[in-house]
Order: C-alpha cells, then structure tokens, then sequence
C-alpha cells in the first residue's frame, strides 16, 4: 500500500485482515494501518469510512488513529471525527444478537481509551462526547460513562467531567417505578441506615 503497488488491493487485503479474531493479527493490521496513516495523513482517512462497517474493523481503525504519532500527523479533527462517530453509531445500532460478538465487545472497551488520546490532541472530541450524552441504549450509556472516566484521567478538569456526567445523567431514563427505590441499606443489628 505504502509503495503504490497495486494499492486498491493490498487496502482490501488489510481490510479483510481486520475482521481476522486472531488477536496478534490484528495487531499486525494496526500496525500497518497506522503506517499508512503515517505516510497519507489526512488524505487517506477518508478511505477508512468503508472499514468502519464490521466491529473488528472499526476497532483497528480506531486503534491506529489513537496513535499519537497518527493524531500529531492530522491537521483537521473533521475525517478523525467522522470515523469516530461511525464506529459509534456502529456499536449503538448494533443487534442485540451481536452482544457477545467479540468485534462488538473489542469496540467498546476500547473506545473510552481511545476517545481519550483523541481528546488530548483535539478538543473537538470531548464535544463529541457531549453529543454521545443523549442515547438511551444502556450498552452506549455505559461506554459514555467510561469515556468520561477516561476523560478525567487524562486530565480532564473535574468540573468539566462533572458537566459531562450531569449531562448525562439528565438523560437517563426515570426508573419504572420510583415506590420501589429503597434509600439506605439494612444492616441486621441496626436497622436502617
């Protein structure tokens, strides 16, 4: 792909590899991935929107652009953007057939993670995450939750990720049936606490 020999099918060729559930592979197409990334920059980001179809797939390509060599390559957050939201809604819209899909669980974990590293090159994506706060899918909320969590490790300020969390929480669902919400916990000897 890097030498421009035939670089519509040594592309193919990484994009079936990224599907592979072998994980050393996978980490084979990421790096190769981020070495494309490298040498293209922004041009060839595009080129990733049809990669971001499949979870494994979606998965390396975020890999490679949380690499902080990638991200200091990248001028825009525009393509980064976009690929981020792909893969999100990706995981967002996903079947409930699909939950204990590896390339699905890969996803998600790692998106807080990611979504941090992005976050630290260009603040656009802590925008981004704001955004995430109004789904209501239990699965994506939790991933929110996460990046969020992610977020304020990597130096996010407090009250900044208190702001997300609160937009977060405003969001959410009211419970079913609120009677039912016991306040406190019992404890044998001393009844309520």
């Amino acid at each position: 792909a890097l030498a421009g020999v035939d670089t519509r099918k040594a592309m193919e060729q990484l994009h079936d590899l990224a599907g592979e559930p072998r994980h050393l592979v996978r980490i084979g197409v990421v790096s190769a991935v981020r070495d494309v990334m490298l040498a293209k920059g922004d041009d060839v980001l595009p080129e990733f929107a049809a990669w971001t179809d499949g979870y494994l797939h979606a998965h390396v390509v975020l890999e490679a652009l949380s690499d902080r060599q990638v991200l200091d390559k990248l001028r825009s957050a525009d393509e980064l953007l976009a690929r981020l939201d792909e893969a999100f809604v990706l995981a967002d819209e996903s079947p409930r057939a699909a939950e204990r899909s590896q390339g699905l669980r890969s996803l998600r974990e790692a998106m807080p993670t990611q979504v941090a590293v992005m976050a630290a090159r260009f603040g656009e994506v802590i925008d981004w995450v704001e955004r995430q706060t109004s789904k209501q899918r239990p699965e994506t909320r939790e991933v929110v939750r996460n990046m969020i969590a992610a977020l304020r490790k990597a130096n996010l300020k407090n009250a900044e990720a208190s702001r997300l969390l609160g937009a977060l929480d405003a969001t959410a669902k009211p419970p079913r049936n609120p009677d039912r919400i016991v306040e406190g916990t019992r404890k044998r000897s001393k009844g309520r606490v």
